[in-house]
């Protein structure tokens, strides 16, 4: 309890502050402390003994010594310069120096002329490929103008038979030709063979064929084959000499 107490009184008791310059030194300045006075002592004392390591240096000097930095330095206003000496550079080195720069020139003149080649190449295949799609595209535009044509209620084309006055859902054109359900504008009368009516009902008929849409879910060929197909079966019921195409 008593060293508690002691403690605590310890925190109460009055301060001490350090003492100031007296008054007659007051023109000297703040009053030098000990961490002040140890600072000044230790950079005083590591001066003394940089002068001492000189001094030493300069007794056990040996004047006949040498060493090659000698031949590269000049004193200078007290100070020692190392010389600069300029390179000397023999033709060969020369010789080979030119080599090495016209041989990277040359390298990079390759490398660019690849380059541009590569970038040309690109662009041709880019416009190759865009010509393939405008062929397409037109091709397509084409098949849908002539659908367009053929199908415009404003010229309407007359049945080749009087059973068939209208295409009903599900109806094959080209089934019914092959099968023989509907009479084959292949099969006009001897009289009528070379008549321009006939071969009128001939390329009707083989139009709605090829070009309307398969309205019973199946599969339709392409445009050779049901051509094939047609002229086919056409040929095989009659013995006549189909009509031209050439002009469809």
């Amino acid at each position: 309890m008593a060293a508690a107490f002691r403690k605590a009184a310890k925190s109460r008791q009055r301060e001490h502050p350090e003492r100031s310059q007296p008054g007659f030194r007051k023109h000297l300045g703040l009053l030098e402390k000990k961490k002040d006075y140890k600072l000044r002592a230790d950079d005083y004392h590591k001066k003394q003994e940089f002068l001492r390591v000189l001094r030493k240096k300069a007794l056990e000097k040996n004047p006949d010594e040498f060493y090659y930095k000698m031949t590269r330095v000049k004193l200078q206003d007290g100070v020692h310069v190392i010389k600069e000496t300029k390179e000397e550079v023999t033709p060969e080195q020369l010789k080979l120096m030119r080599t090495q720069d016209v041989k990277y020139i040359e390298m990079k003149r390759v490398a660019e002329a690849k380059r541009l080649a590569k970038e040309r190449q690109k662009q041709y295949n880019c416009l190759a490929q865009r010509i393939e799609r405008e062929k397409k595209l037109f091709v397509i535009a084409q098949k849908i103008q002539t659908r367009k044509d053929l199908l415009d209620k404003t010229q309407k084309v007359k049945a080749p038979d009087a059973r068939v006055k209208g295409w009903s859902l599900g109806w094959d054109p080209l089934l019914q030709l092959q099968s023989g359900l509907v009479q084959t504008p292949c099969r006009p009368p001897a009289q009528d063979l070379d008549s321009s009516s006939s071969r009128r009902r001939t390329r009707t008929a083989v139009y709605y064929a090829l070009l309307l849409p398969d309205c019973s879910g199946r599969q339709r060929p392409s445009l050779a084959e049901e051509l094939g197909s047609v002229l086919a079966a056409s040929s095989a019921s009659v013995n006549c000499v189909p009509a031209r195409f050439d002009t469809i």
